[in-house]
């Protein structure tokens, strides 16, 4: 599966055990953040979009940061691993 997959699904998975409530973060490893930022900026080249200042900082308006693995923060501060 991939990463955008696994970070949608969690995504999802958050909100309908949250009442709709965003996540802390997201934590990715640093091969993994490279991966979503080059496979977000082709689809938006592709397109003709315009990415925003600081568009490789969130996912879907999630705040993003490095680091050991690939994981969701939750509201309430569970870890839970992407994939």
């Amino acid at each position: 599966m991939q990463l955008y997959d696994l970070m949608i699904g969690a995504l999802r998975e958050h909100w309908a055990a949250h009442d709709k409530a965003y996540p802390q973060h997201f934590s990715l490893t640093r091969l993994a953040h490279d991966e979503l930022l080059a496979t977000h900026k082709l689809v938006t080249d592709t397109m003709s979009f315009r990415l925003p200042d600081g568009w490789q900082a969130s996912f879907m308006g999630v705040k993003v940061v490095v680091g050991d693995s690939n994981q969701l923060v939750s509201k309430d501060g569970v870890v839970v691993a992407l994939g």
